[in-house]
């Protein structure tokens, strides 16, 4: 698998799910900044009202442990939005969470309680991103990243972001403390592996002084906003 630049913005407004009719596709879906501010019983509340099912104490414990580790995660990704419990198509089951912003899709599944990550939940929420990329419109042009957050985990280095020519990437591992630091690292490499040459109006007259006095024209549009990408990813951030 090798790593791919990609140059589009996803546009999360753009990933809603088109209702018609049909049943609803995720028991809750807010902006982040909404998610952020509400209060977790009533988010439970509606996550239970959705359920349709009997609601066991294990499950409603699962989703407060996840909501525990969701709020302070993305206390600095406000912008953005996140669906929870997000029917997965073709499999008829359900992710956890998925994180839609700007630049990736995070598709987010929870081991509660897990302290290491096991293939087979690897794959699980990597068969989860296939299926998004494959089966659900919004997601066909869109980077995701399949996320495991196995909550006892040990901490380690974050890998590399690599993904295949679907721009779907091979699933990462991480536990409750690391999942904000692994979110805002992958979005500022994002972020500048997407940015264009631009100088500012002072620079971009030095740089055409400069190419005229050498032979040259003006600089043409191309050359002046032409797309650039990065070698390798971003340095180590700190964790707090």
């Amino acid at each position: 698998m090798r790593i791919v630049a990609f140059s589009f913005c996803p546009r999360y407004d753009e990933f809603r799910i088109e209702e018609s009719g049909m049943p609803i596709r995720a028991y809750y879906n807010a902006t982040v900044s909404s998610f952020l501010k509400e209060d977790s019983e009533r988010i439970l509340g509606v996550l239970a009202a959705q359920h349709h099912h009997a609601l066991e104490e294990q499950q409603r414990w699962a989703w407060l442990q996840q909501l525990s580790i969701l709020k302070p995660s993305l206390a600095n990704q406000a912008d953005g939005r996140i669906f929870l419990e997000f029917y997965i198509p073709r499999m008829g089951k359900r992710a956890d969470a998925v994180l839609v912003t700007a630049n990736i899709v995070f598709v987010i599944e929870f081991k509660v309680g897990a302290s290491g990550h096991a293939s087979i939940a690897l794959e699980q929420v990597e068969d989860y991103a296939l299926d998004l990329k494959n089966f659900h419109e919004g997601s066909h042009a869109a980077p995701i990243v399949p996320v495991l957050v196995s909550t006892s985990a040990e901490s380690g280095p974050f890998p590399d972001l690599k993904f295949a020519n679907d721009l779907v990437a091979s699933p990462l591992g991480t536990n409750k403390t690391d999942l904000g630091g692994l979110i805002g690292r992958y979005l500022r490499c994002a972020s500048f592996s997407k940015a264009r040459h631009r100088p500012v109006d002072g620079q971009r007259l030095q740089a055409d002084a400069y190419y005229r006095s050498s032979g040259g024209n003006t600089l043409s549009y191309a050359q002046r906003d032409r797309h650039f990408t990065i070698g390798r990813w971003c340095e180590e951030p700190p964790r707090d």
